[in-house]
């Protein structure tokens, strides 16, 4: 069984996602970024320096899922 959850923005959300590519795709789209370790921005994956500050202390997004 499948939940419509409608959101703030009125945006309907399936929940939980059951095809399995969606959930990769949706997975990979979440966490497969990084992180500015000065002011926290997030950086598209293949980013050498910070959008927003510059910096080039970035880190990889932690991956780890929710048990």
């Amino acid at each position: 069984m499948i939940f419509s959850v409608i959101s703030i923005h009125g945006l309907v959300n399936d929940l939980p996602i059951m095809d399995p590519f969606k959930k990769s795709l949706a997975q990979k789209h979440r966490l497969r970024m990084k992180i500015c370790r000065e002011c926290g921005a997030r950086n598209a994956p293949d980013a050498v320096k910070c959008r927003k500050c510059r910096s080039k202390n970035l880190r990889w997004k932690k991956r780890e899922l929710a048990r």
